[in-house]
């Protein structure tokens, strides 16, 4: 991701827009994890790339703030 893009899932996570958007997301993967549990075969997989993928959304929004103050320069210091 850039700066632009984490830029906005920081101030997107900020707003109660994006805290609805984190609680979706977070009960989808609670209802793919709950289903993964009862599968077997080749939907493990399937599952398993659904978690993941949602999981990866959720930490996209809620790391995004201490993603993008790690990318940015540090500030110079005055001695």
């Amino acid at each position: 991701m850039n700066l632009s893009d984490l830029s906005f899932l920081a101030r997107f996570a900020r707003t109660p827009d994006g805290q609805a958007l984190l609680r979706i997301l977070e009960a989808r993967l609670a209802s793919v994890n709950e289903t993964l549990l009862g599968t077997d075969g080749n939907d493990v997989y399937r599952f398993q790339g659904r978690a993941k993928q949602l999981l990866e959304l959720c930490k996209d929004i809620t790391e995004a703030e201490q993603r993008l103050a790690r990318a940015a320069p540090a500030a110079p210091r005055h001695r």
